[in-house]
Order: C-alpha cells, then sequence, then structure tokens
C-alpha cells in the first residue's frame, strides 16, 4: 500500500507517529521540506504530543480548555523549564504525566518582572516540573533501598537486588540522590556537608501528583536583611499571586543546577552571596525557624540551614503552584519535633 492510497487522517497519524522517534531540531528542519509537512508539522495534538514526550507543560486558556497554539508555547516554555525529562536526567523517572500550566501563570513571562519593572518575566522567571515519585534503578554502584516510612537509605553494595524502586520524592530523598545523580557526577557534591542534618530528617513532605511551580530565579533584590514578615510582605505586595518559595522547590532547583552547569543562584553573586530563606517552618525546643538555602561553593556544595539572624545575605524568592487548579493535595508529615 503507497501512501498515495492512504485517506488524509491516516497519514496525519502516520507522520505524528513517526516524529516522536525523531529530535526536536529535526522536527524543526521537517517542517521546511514542503507544504504538507509544514501543516503536519504545525498540528496542535503534534505540539500537545511532543510538549508531554519532552515533560514540558501544556498551556491552558483562562477557561480551562487547552490553548490553540502549543507549538509557540512550547517554544516559549522549553527553555525555561526544569522539565520532567531534564529530572529524569539526573534523578530517575518521573511518574506521571504534567498537567497544563494556567495562562495566568504564562502570561507573566511576557511582562514585566514586579520586583525589577525594566526586566521581562521570561528573563528572571523559570517553571519547575513538581514531582510526586520517581521511578529509579539500584544496584551495586546506587545501593540504595526504601524503608518502611519511604525514605532511602544506604545499604551494604552487596546487599543490593538489581531492581527499580518507586521513590517518594521528598526533600529528605532528594538529598540522598543527589549523592548518586545518574549524570553531574563532575559537579557534585550538591549539598554541603555543614547542612542542617535536622532539616532534611524532617523534610518527608511530597505531592500526591505531579505539580508545575513558577519561580523567580534569583532572590528579591530588596527583601534582603528584613524579618521574614517583612520579606513576605514585598513578595505579596504587588498582589501577582506569589508566595515565598518553600525548601524543597528551591532545593531541587538548586540541585538541577548544580549538576548541569557546576553552578547555583543562591551562591557567590557579583558582589556578595545569596541565600533563599523560604517559607518552611520547623518548630524545636518551642521555637520556630524558617529554614534557608544558599551560600554554594563549587566543591563544597550548597547548604541548608536555619534561619538564627536576619542577615544582608538573606532573602526570599517569589513563586507558587502554576499547574490548572484542582484536587492537588499535599501528602506530608509535619514538621515538628517527634516526627
Amino acid at each position: 500500500m503507497s501512501i498515495a492510497s492512504l485517506g488524509p487522517y491516516q497519514v496525519d497519524d502516520i507522520f505524528q507517529y513517526g516524529v516522536q522517534f525523531v529530535g526536536l531540531k529535526d522536527i524543526f528542519s521537517l517542517a521546511k521540506v514542503c507544504r504538507q509537512y509544514n501543516r503536519w508539522s504545525n498540528a496542535a495534538a503534534l505540539w500537545r504530543q511532543i510538549s508531554e514526550r519532552e515533560g514540558i507543560p501544556c498551556v491552558a486558556s483562562l477557561d480551562g480548555t487547552p490553548r490553540a497554539k502549543p507549538k509557540e508555547d512550547f517554544r516559549v516554555l522549553y527553555p525555561l523549564t526544569i522539565s520532567s525529562r531534564i529530572i529524569g536526567q539526573f534523578y530517575g523517572k518521573v511518574v506521571g504525566s504534567v498537567p497544563p500550566i494556567s495562562q495566568f501563570w504564562f502570561d507573566k513571562l511576557n511582562k514585566p518582572d514586579p520586583y525589577a519593572p525594566k526586566e521581562l518575566g521570561r528573563d528572571n522567571y523559570v517553571v519547575v516540573v513538581n514531582p510526586s515519585y520517581i521511578k529509579r534503578s539500584v544496584d551495586q554502584k546506587t545501593p540504595l533501598d526504601l524503608d518502611n516510612t519511604g525514605s532511602l537509605v544506604e545499604v551494604a553494595a552487596d546487599a543490593v537486588m538489581e531492581r527499580n524502586l518507586t521513590i517518594p520524592f521528598s526533600l529528605k530523598n532528594l538529598r540522598t540522590l543527589s549523592s548518586y545523580p545518574i549524570n553531574g557526577k563532575e559537579n557534585l557534591p550538591v549539598f554541603a556537608k555543614n547542612s542542617w542534618d535536622e532539616a532534611f530528617r524532617q523534610g518527608t513532605s511530597f505531592p500526591e501528583r505531579v505539580g508545575v511551580y513558577f519561580m523567580r530565579r534569583f532572590v528579591v533584590e530588596q527583601s534582603r536583611g528584613l524579618p521574614f514578615a517583612a520579606q513576605e510582605t514585598i513578595v505579596t505586595t504587588p498582589n501577582e499571586g506569589f508566595t515565598v518559595t518553600p525548601l524543597r522547590i528551591r532545593a531541587l532547583f538548586d540541585s538541577i543546577s548544580i549538576l548541569r552547569s557546576g553552578t547555583c543562584p543562591d551562591g557567590r553573586g557579583k558582589r556578595r552571596w545569596t541565600i533563599a530563606r523560604t517559607s518552611d517552618i520547623i518548630r524545636l525546643n518551642n521555637r520556630e525557624y524558617h529554614l534557608e538555602i544558599g551560600g554554594f561553593a563549587p566543591g563544597s556544595g550548597v547548604g541548608v540551614g536555619r534561619d538564627d539572624i536576619d542577615d544582608d545575605d538573606i532573602g526570599v524568592v517569589p513563586g507558587g503552584p502554576a499547574e490548572v487548579p484542582g484536587p492537588l493535595a499535599l501528602g506530608h508529615l509535619a514538621l515538628d519535633e517527634g516526627h
């Protein structure tokens, strides 16, 4: 049977099936072959398929329906997204599909940054896929197992049975996985040895479903050195839907940055160090502390600690859950003593 004898919908299906085996550059090249290929390569269904393959969120209109031009949306989001594919390159395959990002958040990329009005959102913000679980193979080179609480533990190499684990993507497990990355070993360590172990011991929260988080790359400069209440007011005052970014999201972003490039935005800048205070509160000895992450240096890693003082190095990062609203509840354990 020749292609000429097939109906137009069958040919569309064959083209859509075939492009899943080629790279993005090849898909854009196919569009230049002829008008028919150009039409096929611009099909909305194709780009929704490619977005799913790459772990990039599609964009949902304000009424909740898919937008009509996913190819254009993909071009914007692809370079700005910590996608499930990128996470898979370093930590393991993300379990579940990436939900669409709301147009409310997507539109911010083409608007002025409310904390730096002379700059556009796309210059200062990223989209982070927020995993619930990942699948990762373990063996003698990755001697890990899950205990009865769902936390990763290191085991003797000769006791490891080669298999796949479905791992809750908590802060605690992120730290352990960061010692055994799939790629980026030349940029280790990720987390500094002097990080506060208690933050990781109690950092067992993870979402029930895959989510999408919209976050600023850098701390807001005018928030540096202020008490948390004042920092939070700076973040929420523009009434743009922002809150202070939680530790687990920021730690994921920082860890991917370190493994990919050996650099981290929560490190040494042109003039000063950067530490990002987060929304996470830990309670110890009847006191509450906000957890913070930063002070990255190559060869030492990024530190996680608590805010004992207000310092000019310490600021906050605006962000917010950006997936289309739905029944996304957090399954977590409380950050309290004894849990």
